[in-house]
């Protein structure tokens, strides 16, 4: 059985963790060890760019720019899990009978096109495309372009994913990782839609709890892509009939 790629995961993890290191270098010579001269000297210069802001400020606008990054690598991740998900079951060629009803329910979803409210026009003609693949026993691929999570990736969203594609997770496990996640999201949308400043979005944060952040985060996106390997192994997606 062919696993998830893990190559780039691995990548923007480092980035990650290479950026939290450094952003704590940083704050170190500029904010805690105020006697080192490099430190002094580099305090001076950023406190004169700009008379509003301080060197403090810098590390703020930082911290607060690590949870975006989080937040992308959350969402590209599941989208990579679900795109493995659909190309490991497309090897296949299933028919619509040979899919259990958690994904022929996602299928009936993804044709006819049900969250983009069409026409009765529309929905009659997804409608009929569907019957005559099912009565023709036309092999019935899933498409990563029909899967959408932009802006939305918490806890109870990527739980829906789970849910609505039989990733077998543990419910009560991935609940400790909640309020993280609920926070990740809150953040990278209160920023990317200007209801909060950069400087002001993690000021109750320290750069250890951003770190801590991190390293949950990290733990939980393996976690997932464990159990989306497992649900191929074990053929999860399939009707026990077929």
């Amino acid at each position: 059985m062919k696993k998830i790629d893990r190559t780039e995961f691995n990548n923007r993890v480092s980035e990650l963790r290479f950026y939290i290191r450094s952003l704590k270098k940083l704050e170190t010579l500029l904010e805690i060890d105020r006697t080192n001269e490099h430190g002094q000297y580099l305090r001076k210069e950023i406190d004169g760019l700009e008379k509003k802001h301080k060197s403090s400020d810098l590390i703020a606008i930082l911290k607060a720019n690590a949870y975006m990054v989080m937040y992308n690598l959350i969402e590209d991740t599941i989208r990579k899990i679900v795109k493995y998900i659909y190309l490991s079951i497309n090897e296949e060629q299933l028919i619509f009978s040979q899919y259990n009803k958690e994904y022929q329910e996602l299928i009936r979803k993804y044709i006819l096109n049900i969250k983009s409210n069409p026409s009765s026009t529309k929905m009659a003609h997804y409608s009929e495309r569907l019957i005559s693949d099912i009565l023709n026993d036309e092999n019935i691929l899933l498409e990563i372009n029909k899967f959408n999570l932009s802006g939305n990736a918490n806890l109870k969203a990527i739980e829906k994913v789970c849910r609505e594609h039989k990733i077998p997770i543990t419910i009560n496990y991935v609940k400790k990782y909640k309020i993280e996640l609920d926070d990740i999201k809150k953040l990278r949308n209160d920023l990317a839609h200007g209801n909060v400043s950069f400087v002001n979005a993690t000021r109750n944060k320290t750069i250890e709890d951003t770190n801590q952040c991190v390293l949950d985060i990290v733990h939980f996106l393996k976690y997932l892509m464990k159990k989306a390997e497992q649900l191929i192994e074990k053929k999860g997606y399939r009707s026990v009939n077929n």
